[in-house]
């Protein structure tokens, strides 16, 4: 086989066509690139805008991949099939159609050898002949045209140009080049989360501070995730923060700050933004040094003889003189361990601070022992320290040291009240206890105020001493002592005073306690009395038992009581200890009343018996004038020589009843007519005080509570201007040795010598103390008269005078912190006991409960303030209870008032010292611009004004006349002044005199500006004065607000009546309420402090202006209401004054025992209808006490007259009325004018210069005509 020779166009089309396979190869593989790229490209696309998931980009990256892979198989296909020799021929042949299929036969049988080509039936030189024709015509063309280089390299300058601008994109944005390298499955993130600090480790209850940086892309809803550790299941709390919140924010950066304020637990924390999340860390409690117990052995004093005690509390109360030993547990060893002790007994130097001392502990491991000495009041903290520094936390503990009680003796027999003849034998009998021991006791007489003498006497001591060698004995605690005491002996008289008493002495080293009872009386009767037991007294028989003078034996009992209050304080004067002013004034009250109810008894008796009882009546006047001689020598502080004279008034007393005794056993009937004034006279001394009296004395006991406050505030108040505003100071060096005297015990006696008393009495008045009191009532009568209600010394008494200071000498004092100490600690007792009477009053509310409730709170935080020696804090505790006590008194004493007619007056008053008080805020309130406010308030510019604080006139008698009605301000006190004479606002008035002129003077702010450190005054910074100006006026407007709830209050009292005579004044009080918003105005008042606080002046001024206007409506209404009320309210009590009137004149013109009847049923009906009135409730209850023991009673076909009390009087023929009944008549009927005067002319006054309605003109008219008639006792 041979082939045909090789030809010059094969070989070049075999050139040309290696070329074309290159060419088309090198374009197959730049648009797979172009391909591969775009892919990519897409794929970093989608990561740029879709932050595609790691799963994601791999699948994206696996799709990416298969395009790939059919494109170029695509691409191999279709190069493999395009490649071939016969299609390139067929090219040329298409691009060069002259040549014809020349090309393509010569290429066909070109390759082919001779045999193939004659096998095909071709000759081999028609083939040789072919090529070179073919080789010939083609040689001047350019076949090199079919190759598309060109087309190639222009896709591959594309696709270079594509990953040009693909890197350029990427070095430019940051965020395509993240995209770029997470297409490749890189893990960098688009955003990043750094943390501060992690995992951290602090002390328990501090703060912990966690930041975090959200960089790259900071659009990302930011969170702190919190939730306790250790609980994987836990749920997350999540904390969100916005951009805004950043605290530090760059061009690609975003950093926060979130807080944790005491972290008490471990927890666990982590940040997120987004689906970006941080690692979880940790936060680790390092827990403080802490307590796992406490043991303190307290073994008290030998003489004692109580075992030592074991206790696990801290704070002690153990007997003077005892041991502790203490042994304290901690949780972890610590490095240095002591106890700060802080002494609070008494010191010499009271102005100097309580002294501190260190008491190291022995430390064994987490145990810690110490023994310490308890001799005085103290404070003590525990501290320890381990070596990390790790310490207890802060800790106070008290330790209260009780000074050994003197022992207590009482009597069990005999009573009180003792009478016998003068051979009697009387069994004594006492018992003594003490709680660690008696030493001696017994039982002491006297007679007729001589020498003493002792009837049982006991030495406990020295039969102790001797068992005790024995072992075999304990102190006596207890005993019952008795002996009989023999008056035979002594040979008495009826005349004769028989006075005894006991006491006991505890076993206490050294100077023994020393207790001692009252002393008591046994009064001698004669040694024959004459009874009788009669069911009618006009039967047969001897007649009635001889009548007794029952208003001498209260007396006698009073001037008892008296007696031994009066040995009390000596006692306490003889040993130096301090006294109350406030017992000793109600002591001289007391003895003053019975010194006038003495001379009454005389007097009394000198009008029945003319001169048959002279010498019985002198003892009374000598009894009296002794009495009074007490009185001033009690008041000058001559406490002795006040005994003696009680002592001395007493025998008389004694004596005089004696020989009364006996001048009505020779002659009874003598005594009949004045057994009736006597009766009277022993319910005067005893009677006990109606519910209007209660409710007097609870409102004059909150003016004395908030008035023993103020003192304390003044007293505080110059402690802190002399010694600064620190927590110790506040009392002048002296304040060891100063005079001022401070109140006695609660209990008013001597702490080391208790005395049994008499039941104590609340307002001071000793003429309504219970007399037969038992001494076995101890419990209940340890009290003395300076208990309640008089536990502080009223105001003046600081005075000068008071002191027994002079002209000229140094002021007293202060106060040391011990004696304020125990004056706010007297406060409190006091406002708790005035909280229990406040609730047993009638009508009183919720709102007065609660502040008396609020009032004690605060004093109670001024009593804590005190002892923890904060005086700015106790002045401020201080002055908020004044002024809820002085707000408390005004609302008490409206709620109080039986009658809703009443309520409603005293709202209307109320009310208008509320609008009156809210203008003179809006005047002193700076308007906008800084500049005094200006409200017109002439009150001869208005109509009407409804109260302007003027109260109803008195009764009278009491010192108005009628002609008072003329003058426009009414009750006031003084002449006020004219509108033009008025210091207008910022006219440089007194700001201590006019108390709008400078706010702080007020309650609550009474303190003036302080001297700061460098000694300036507080009014040289203009922005202090201010400050203080507007803290002042805010405090005003606080106390207006109050005074608009007690309004409120006392409205909304009267709507809860059951009263079917109140539907009318419900009904308007209703309206009221309803049209004027009364409840919204006190809304818009409480806001008013704030606004003066933080300068909002001329919203303030608009605020007050507008409630003023509102207060002034709601007033004028009040008014209105008030006069429709009280119109026909009128009518009945002047109806039923000119029935008492008639009754009057009737009582003096009765002739026989019929008058007498009618008289009796005119009365009880009159009375009657004045019960369902509710009017004179107290002399009403008395008239009919009266009638009652004269034989009426309510049925009047039953009504008798008694021979003891109507006589009749044959020769002048009339009967003679019962001492007394006439001044009760005449009491109702000043008591109903004093009520018509309240409900009349109160209201008249309080319209000023409104002439008088037309509908009070009639009533005025007749009321003038019936006080012009009115029959009136000539004035002594």
């Amino acid at each position: 086989m041979s082939t045909i020779h090789e030809s010059p166009f094969l070989r070049r089309f075999d050139a040309l066509w290696a070329r074309l396979r290159r060419v088309q190869f090198g374009q197959s593989l730049t648009v797979w690139g172009l391909a591969v790229l775009a892919v990519w490209i897409a794929l970093i696309a989608a990561d740029f805008w879709l932050e595609l998931s790691r799963g994601a980009r791999i699948a994206g990256i696996g799709i990416g991949i298969g395009l790939a892979g059919v494109f170029a198989w695509q691409l191999w296909r279709q190069f493999r099939r395009g490649g071939t020799r016969p299609r390139t021929a067929a090219e040329i042949e298409r691009s060069f159609p002259q040549l014809g299929q020349s090309i393509r036969t010569t290429v066909q049988y070109g390759e082919a050898s001779t045999d193939q080509i004659q096998a095909a039936g071709v000759r081999s030189g028609l083939v040789s002949a072919l090529e070179d024709e073919t080789h010939s015509r083609s040689r001047g063309l350019h076949l090199d045209s079919i190759v598309p280089a060109r087309r190639m390299w222009l896709i591959a300058g594309g696709l270079a140009a594509s990953v040009v601008l693909l890197l350029g994109t990427m070095s430019l944005n940051w965020e395509v080049r993240v995209a770029a390298a997470r297409s490749l499955l890189s893990e960098t993130p688009y955003s990043q989360l750094r943390v501060a600090p992690g995992n951290i480790k602090v002390d328990q209850g501090k703060p912990v501070e966690i930041e975090w940086t959200l960089s790259g892309r900071t659009d990302r809803d930011v969170k702190l995730l919190t939730r306790p550790a250790g609980d994987p299941q836990g749920v997350w709390s999540q904390r969100d923060f916005s951009a805004s919140q950043a605290t530090e924010r760059g061009d690609r950066f975003l950093t926060f700050t979130a807080r944790i304020d005491s972290v008490k637990k471990p927890m666990e924390y982590r940040a997120a933004a987004g689906d970006l999340e941080s690692p979880i860390y940790r936060i680790d409690v390092r827990y403080p040094l802490a307590l796992k117990e406490v043991k303190i052995e307290v073994t008290p004093p030998a003489y004692t003889n109580h075992p030592p005690k074991t206790t696990e509390d801290p704070n002690l109360t153990v007997v003077e003189g005892s041991s502790a030993r203490f042994a304290i547990t901690l949780d972890q060893p610590p490095r240095t361990a002591s106890l700060v002790i802080r002494d609070l007994a008494r010191r010499d130097d009271e102005a100097a601070p309580p002294s501190t001392r260190t008491v190291p502990l022995e430390i064994a491991g987490t145990e810690l022992t110490a023994l310490l000495p308890l001799t005085g009041d103290m404070k003590y903290s525990i501290i320890a320290e381990t070596s990390e520094g790790q310490r207890l936390p802060e800790n106070s503990y008290r330790v209260r040291v009780r000074p050994d009680q003197p022992p207590e003796v009482y009597f069990e027999e005999p009573g009180d009240e003792l009478e016998v003849h003068t051979l009697a034998e009387v069994l004594m009998r006492i018992r003594v206890r003490d709680d660690f021991g008696l030493s001696r006791a017994g039982i002491i007489f006297e007679v007729n105020n001589e020498e003493e003498y002792p009837l049982l006497s006991e030495d406990f001591a020295t039969a102790a001493e001797e068992l005790q060698k024995l072992g075999k004995l304990t102190p006596d605690t207890q005993a019952a002592l008795e002996k009989v005491l023999p008056l035979e002996f002594f040979e008495l008289k009826m005349t004769d005073s028989v006075a005894y008493y006991a006491f006991a002495e505890d076993n206490y080293p050294g100077t023994p306690h020393r207790s001692v009872t009252d002393l008591r009386f046994v009064d001698i009767r004669p040694f024959r009395i004459r009874y009788a037991v009669r069911d009618d007294p006009d039967g047969d028989g001897d007649g009635p038992p001889p009548p007794k003078i029952a208003s001498l034996g209260e007396l006698i009992k009073r001037q008892r009581f008296n007696l031994n209050r009066s040995m009390t304080v000596a006692m306490r004067a003889e040993r130096k200890e301090k006294i109350d002013l406030g017992a000793i004034d109600s002591l001289v009250k007391s003895e003053a009343e019975i010194a006038t109810a003495t001379r009454q008894l005389a007097d009394s008796l000198s009008v029945f018996m003319n001169d048959d009882l002279i010498d019985e009546i002198q003892l009374l006047l000598q009894a009296e004038a002794h009495m009074l001689a007490a009185v001033d020598s009690l008041a000058a502080g001559k406490y002795d020589t006040a005994v003696l004279q009680e002592r001395d008034a007493l025998k008389e007393l004694i004596e005089g009843r004696n020989k009364l005794r006996e001048e009505i056993q020779k002659n009874p009937s003598k005594f009949r007519g004045f057994a009736a004034a006597d009766r009277r006279l022993a319910q005067k001394l005893r009677r006990p005080k109606s519910d209007k009296e209660e409710a007097e004395e609870v409102v004059r006991r909150i003016k004395q509570l908030a008035s023993a406050q103020e003192e304390i505030e003044a007293e505080l108040t110059g402690g802190m201007q002399e010694g600064g505003t620190g927590e110790g100071g506040g009392e002048p060096k002296d304040a060891a040795d100063s005079p001022m005297p401070t109140p006695m015990p609660k209990d008013g006696t001597d702490p080391k010598t208790p005395q049994p008393m008499a039941e104590g009495d609340k307002d001071g008045a000793p003429m309504e103390k219970p007399s037969d009191k038992s001494e076995g009532d101890k419990s209940e009568g340890d009290k003395s008269e300076g208990d309640k209600g008089e536990a502080n010394p009223p105001k003046g008494a600081g005075n000068k005078d008071a002191m027994g200071g002079k002209e000229g000498d140094a002021p007293p004092r202060r106060m040391s912190r011990e004696e304020l100490r125990d004056r706010q600690l007297d406060n409190v007792l006091e406002g708790q006991d005035i909280d229990k009477a406040l609730g047993k009053l009638k009508n009183i509310t919720d709102l007065a409960k609660g502040r008396m409730t609020e009032a004690n709170k605060s004093l109670e935080g001024a009593n804590s303030s005190l002892d923890r020696g904060d005086s700015a804090g106790a002045l401020e505790q201080s002055g908020q209870a004044r002024n809820v006590l002085d707000e408390l008194a005004k609302q008490v004493d409206a709620l109080a008032k039986a009658e809703a007619a009443e309520r409603l007056n005293a709202a209307r008053e109320l009310a208008a010292e509320v609008a009156e008080a809210q203008k003179e805020l809006a005047a002193q309130t700076p308007g906008p611009n800084g500049q005094q406010g200006e409200m017109k308030n002439d009150k001869s510019e208005k109509k009407e004004n409804p109260g302007g604080g003027a109260k109803a006139p008195m009764p009278m008698g009491s010192g108005s006349e009628p002609q008072e009605m003329d003058d426009p301000q009414g009750g006031g006190a003084g002449e006020p002044k004219p509108d033009d004479q008025k210091p207008m606002p910022g006219s440089g008035s007194d700001p201590a005199k006019d108390p709008m002129e400078n706010p702080m003077a007020g309650g609550g702010g009474k303190m003036p500006p302080m001297k700061d450190r460098e000694g300036q005054g507080g009014g040289a910074d203009p922005e202090a004065d201010q400050e203080a100006r507007a803290e002042g006026l805010a405090k005003e407007a606080e106390r207006n607000a109050q005074a608009g709830k007690t309004v409120v209050d006392i409205l909304q009292s009267i709507l809860k009546s059951t009263d079917p005579a109140d539907k009318d004044v419900i009904a308007k009080v209703e309206a009221i309420l309803k049209e004027n918003k009364l409840d919204e105005t006190i809304g818009r008042m409480e806001g008013l402090p704030q606004q003066l606080r933080e300068g909002q002046y001329g919203d303030a001024q608009v605020t007050a202006a507008d409630s003023a206007d509102r207060w002034e409506a709601a007033a004028n209404r009040l008014s209105t209401a008030f006069r429709e009320v009280a119109a026909p309210r009128l009518e009945e009590l002047m109806d039923i004054e000119r029935k008492l009137q008639s009754l009057q004149e009737k009582l003096n013109e009765l002739q026989n025992e019929r008058d007498v009847v009618e008289w009796h049923v005119d009365a009880g009906k009159l009375l009657q209808k004045m019960e369902d009135m509710k009017i004179a409730e107290g002399l009403r209850e008395k008239l009919e006490e009266m009638m009652k023991e004269a034989g009426w009673s309510e049925d009047a076909e039953h009504f008798k007259v008694k021979g003891e009390g109507w006589i009749i009087d044959r020769n002048r023929e009339r009967i003679d009325v019962p001492v007394g009944y006439g001044m009760a008549v005449r009491n109702v009927v000043q008591e109903v004018q004093a009520h018509i005067q309240e409900l009349l002319l109160g209201d008249l006054l309080s319209s000023k210069d409104e002439v008088t309605p037309p509908q009070y003109s009639e009533l005025v008219e007749r009321y003038y005509e019936v006080l012009a008639k009115q029959k009136r006792p000539e004035p002594k």
